[in-house]
């Protein structure tokens, strides 16, 4: 299932590699202007991405909350669908690997204003792949 991510974000999509750095490459998103980001980020989520990340990254913990509350839904005729979820605030990925467990079939989308952080959530998809 592939999706028109316009028709989500009702803006303009770039891959920021191509923009911005190599490391950002794959990742798209619209391009925020940097006083809008600064409304709604701290510095914990932007030039302190890494240590906000391994400070507060937690797959397993998050995966026994999320499965606690998938399970009170009854999803279980869902489960193996081809569904697309999208996740926003995705940070750097404590609700995307869960997410990736739970439902091996769907797309996921991971949105967040933080692109290092969604950097950051790419680097660990792209080890999980290549393990």
């Amino acid at each position: 299932m592939t999706v028109d991510l316009t028709k989500i974000y009702n803006l303009p999509l770039y891959d920021l590699g191509s923009r911005f750095d190599a490391q950002f490459s794959g990742i798209f998103s619209p391009i925020y202007k940097e006083e809008d980001i600064r409304k709604y980020l701290t510095h914990q989520f932007i030039e302190d991405a890494e240590i906000y990340s391994k400070k507060y990254t937690s797959h397993d913990y998050w995966y026994s909350k999320i499965s606690k509350e998938i399970s009170k839904l009854n999803l279980s005729d869902i489960k193996d669908s081809n569904m697309m979820i999208l996740d926003i605030g995705s940070g750097s990925g404590n609700t995307i690997f869960p997410l990736i467990k739970l439902f091996p079939k769907a797309e996921i989308i991971a949105s967040d204003l933080s692109i290092e952080l969604l950097a950051l959530l790419r680097k660990v998809l792209v080890l999980r792949i290549l393990i």
